[in-house]
């Protein structure tokens, strides 16, 4: 089986300057160990990236692989830009579209929360429409944000690498989260 991941600095792994630690790896030995499935999971996750700059790079990052699945996790830079919700949504969904139009099937991912107050309102506005339009448009949808929020509707900390970026564990709950997606889809679960 073959997954590509499309994202920004949190599927590339990014901890700090120096570390990685991409879900990616994670998510191959999930699926080897839990599923006995040899799946190869290429990273195109590029710090800084848009979803703008995402759906620009889509055919030459996952369409051309032909891959099986290709998890689409981004939407974070844009909003930290000021962009809105529901332009966030808009490209997502077309590359959803583009990814199905090229025989990919698409999973779709929940914005992960924050450790700033302010930017986790447009997450969870951004989270509830894609929430709904996944649902509308049959795209499989993966809850990165419900495992890693505390108490006080922040990212928890055990999670964090600096409020934005996660830490190992942070990286291994978003593996888990798309292992049981994966294994749902797959017939596994």
């Amino acid at each position: 089986m073959l997954i590509v991941a499309l994202g920004d600095s949190l599927t590339a792994g990014y901890i700090d300057p120096i570390r990685r630690m991409p879900y990616t790896r994670i998510l191959e030995e999930l699926l080897r160990r839990g599923m006995g499935v040899e799946a190869m999971v290429i990273n195109a996750g590029i710090p800084g990236d848009t979803t703008m700059g995402m759906l620009r790079r889509l055919k030459a990052d996952v369409l051309t692989h032909m891959a099986d699945y290709a998890i689409i996790w981004g939407g974070i830079n844009d909003l930290c830009q000021g962009h809105r919700p529901r332009d966030v949504v808009t490209n997502l969904l077309e590359i959803y579209r583009r990814c199905r139009g090229g025989g990919v099937a698409p999973i779709g991912c929940l914005l992960t929360p924050t450790g700033i107050e302010n930017l986790n309102r447009v997450v969870a506005e951004t989270n509830e429409l894609l929430r709904i339009h996944c649902v509308e448009e049959g795209v499989p949808i993966a809850d990165l944000y419900s495992p890693l929020i505390d108490d006080s509707g922040l990212l928890a900390v055990e999670y964090s690498s600096d409020g934005v970026h996660l830490n190992p564990a942070g990286y291994r709950a978003v593996a888990e989260v798309l292992y049981d997606v994966l294994k749902a889809l797959i017939g596994g679960g």
